[in-house]
């Protein structure tokens, strides 16, 4: 069957495939791990709460790094060009059972060098398609910390979107508006999606904002989450430097992921969460060594601070270019919360590691 299958792709007429593009990541990872999303103890599965352990785990880093897609184009005239894209992520290292399409920014639209593109589809919003400055690590974003899953927790793609993308104008400015229709309500009142991102690159140093209106994460609650980002990226020769600061308000699904579970407890809370993130590496040769600080001030609880219910986070590690297309790297990152952080194993003195080994190729 596979024979067959490979032949008849190879009959396609050359035409056919000329502008079709396969491209894609693979990444493999051994990593310790002991982080709530991880290896919290599963009350829904009758297991006893209490403190989380830790696990050692080989994963494909599907969350942020392995996938596959495939896109083109067509030339219609006069400047404009229809556009595709079908992109999914993969995880090779459990038989792939839940590997599904489309689970990555898919979409089809039309694209002009005048006045920039339009599509319609699953996609990105801004931050997380032209931002995520700080956050150049590879690793899970699903469930590790070897990386900075906690300050681009709000990122992610959005469902029935329709996003305009401008050309760039006065010599580096290059902004974009998505709008997604009907968001799944799970319960909650419709809230549907809205962002606007804006950037602007000059020589070596890169500013952008992003503006998210998002649903809510509460049955009761009609007002949207909202989100706000700024980062400031300087790349010179081997130095790369970067900087973040945002806010979130919402309903609980704004807040850091290991603390969710508890801090929704406290029932209809309107939360608030300020923080910010430095990156900073340096290549030698073949290696890049790389550092992370992210800091989180203390969550505001219907206009209240709350004491202690803060975060620290630190990622240290290196990249080794084996190749053009492949690289290996190690990284470590820990993060500890504030005392009041609530889990269910009753306090914020558990803080959640990942040491990660891996090695990714690009194709």
């Amino acid at each position: 069957m596979k024979k067959l299958m490979v032949l008849a792709i190879a009959a396609l007429p050359a035409a056919a495939m000329a502008d079709v593009e396969i491209y894609g990541k693979m990444t493999g990872e051994i990593a310790r791990n002991k982080t709530a999303t991880a290896t919290y103890p599963d009350n829904s599965a009758g297991q006893t709460a209490g403190s989380f352990g830790a696990t050692t785990e080989i994963d494909s880093a599907s969350g942020v790094n392995s996938h596959i897609g495939f896109r083109g184009n067509e030339a219609l005239g006069n400047g404009l060009k229809a556009i595709w894209q079908l992109e999914q992520g993969i995880d090779f290292t459990d038989g792939g059972s839940g590997n599904t399409f489309a689970t990555r920014d898919s979409f089809v639209g039309l694209a002009s060098d005048d006045w920039g593109s339009v599509k319609l589809g699953r996609i990105s919003t801004f931050q997380n398609s032209n931002m995520e400055y700080v956050d150049p690590w590879t690793y899970n974003g699903n469930t590790h910390v070897n990386g900075s899953n906690i300050f681009t927790r709000t990122d992610g793609r959005v469902d029935s979107a329709i996003r305009y993308d401008s050309p760039t104008l006065l010599g580096g400015l290059d902004f974009a508006l998505l709008y997604g229709f009907s968001e799944p309500g799970n319960g909650q009142p419709k809230q549907n999606t809205f962002n606007f991102g804006v950037s602007y690159n000059w020589d070596a140093f890169t500013a952008a904002y992003s503006y998210l209106n998002y649903q809510n994460n509460n049955e009761a609650e009609t007002s949207p989450a909202l989100g706000q980002r700024f980062e400031l990226m300087y790349s010179e020769g081997p130095l790369y430097l970067a900087a973040g600061y945002q806010q979130t308000r919402g309903y609980g699904g704004n807040l850091w992921p290991a603390a969710n579970p508890g801090f929704d407890t406290l029932g209809n809370t309107n939360y608030k969460t300020r923080e910010a993130e430095l990156t900073a590496s340096y290549s030698l040769g073949n290696f890049t060594p790389r550092l992370t600080y992210a800091y989180g001030w203390d969550v505001d609880a219907n206009g209240s601070k709350q004491s202690d219910t803060g975060y620290k986070q630190w990622v240290v590690g290196t990249d080794y270019q084996i190749s053009k297309r492949t690289m290996s790297y190690v990284s470590y990152g820990h993060v500890k919360y504030g005392q009041n952080v609530p889990f269910y194993s009753g306090s914020g003195t558990d803080s959640e590691y990942t040491l990660g080994v891996g090695v990714s190729h690009s194709f």
